[in-house]
Order: structure tokens, then C-alpha cells, then sequence
């Protein structure tokens, strides 16, 4: 059992604007996970005053239970409930509307997801990339075949890229904003596992 403490810090539960879950000690992140497609892999079931979350990865399902606190007991099961209102506008809690409604309070908002964001970004590169291969790759004219650049990244080869490679459309506090967001979501290691197996494929063709 993890309890809030002076040297450790206090315990806090948070649902930020982007849709991820966090649950943290201090500074130090105890789980964390994105909500965008919570129902897929996420059951939690209330009770009183605490919250039991059961998380589905891969075939593998772990479970952990989150107690709130308050000035009594009372205060403390609203705090629950006022969290599952939250988890609710990403899955469905079976709670009783009538006790509190988010909704009518104001407008859902507009979540941002990690995914949909390299989705579109992946989906922009594919737009703007040109696939150059036989006679082309003798005149790059500015660009690298698709394989070279593959290649690069898998064994860490420094090349010297041409202009057109040289400009990033993230500002450097935007990266790293988006990064510390990848590396809140538990499926974020599976995911650059699956990219570098598609760049061994991009490598072979």
C-alpha cells in the first residue's frame, strides 16, 4: 500500500486536458495511461470512498485500488464521485447523473490524443513523401530515398541531410511537451517496438 507521506510527497490523482490518467507521488509518476479509448482496456468500479481500476494489457490484466481522501468521509465519497463523472465522459461508469452533472455545467471539451497526432502527422508524410527508387535514387536532387533514411534511424548513422530534411514544424518546447506526453501512455513502448519492426521492413524491401 502507497500512503502519502513528508519524504515520498502527497499522493494526487489527475485526469489532465489531454486525456491521460495520472497518478502520482510527489514527482514520481505511479500509473499513468491514456483515456482516448479507455473502454478497450480500462474497467473501474467504485465503491464508497475508493475506486478499484482494472487494466487490460495485451492478455495480461493487473489491478489497483485508489482511495480518496477528504475532511470526512463524506467529502471524501464525493471526491470519488466527482472522479468517475470525469472518467465518464471516456467510458461508460454507470453512475447516477442526478448526483452531479459535468455536463450541464459546461461543454465537453476537445480532448487532444498522442495518437491522432502521429496519425496525422504520419499521414502528412506520406502525402508529402516521394518514394524514389531505381534510376531516381542516382539523382536525389534534394532527397533521400525513404530506405536510406530507414537505415539511418535503425543503426544510428549520421547523415548529412539535405535542406529539405533540416526543418522541423514543432517548436522545441512543443516537443518536448509532446514527448513527456508519449511517455505517459503505457502502450507508448509497444508502439516504438512496432515502428522500429516497420523500419526493418522499409530497410528489406
Amino acid at each position: 500500500m502507497i500512503e502519502s507521506s513528508d519524504d515520498l510527497g502527497a499522493l494526487s490523482l489527475t485526469i489532465v486536458q489531454s486525456g491521460h490518467f495520472l497518478v502520482c507521488q510527489g514527482h514520481t509518476l505511479l500509473e499513468g495511461f491514456s483515456l482516448i479509448d479507455a473502454p478497450c482496456f480500462l474497467k473501474v468500479m467504485p465503491k464508497s470512498d475508493h475506486l478499484l481500476f482494472s487494466v487490460k494489457i495485451k492478455n495480461e490484466r493487473r489491478m489497483f485500488r485508489v482511495q480518496l481522501d477528504g475532511a470526512n468521509l463524506q467529502e471524501a465519497v464525493e471526491f470519488s464521485r466527482d472522479v468517475c463523472f470525469r472518467l465518464q465522459q471516456y467510458m461508460d461508469m454507470g453512475v447516477n447523473t442526478k448526483v452531479r452533472n459535468f455536463a450541464a455545467d459546461k461543454p465537453p471539451a476537445t480532448f487532444f490524443s498522442v495518437w491522432q497526432y502521429a496519425h496525422t502527422c504520419f499521414q502528412q508524410m506520406q502525402n508529402a513523401e516521394e518514394v524514389i527508387t531505381g534510376s531516381e535514387e542516382k539523382d536525389l536532387q534534394g532527397r533521400l530515398p525513404i530506405r536510406c533514411l530507414a537505415q539511418s534511424f535503425l543503426e544510428g548513422v549520421k547523415l548529412s541531410l539535405p535542406l529539405a530534411y533540416q526543418h522541423s514544424t514543432l517548436q522545441a518546447e512543443d516537443l518536448g511537451a509532446f514527448l513527456r506526453l508519449c511517455l505517459l501512455d503505457h502502450r507508448f513502448p509497444a508502439f516504438v517496438e512496432q515502428v522500429e519492426s516497420e523500419l526493418q521492413k522499409i530497410v528489406h524491401d
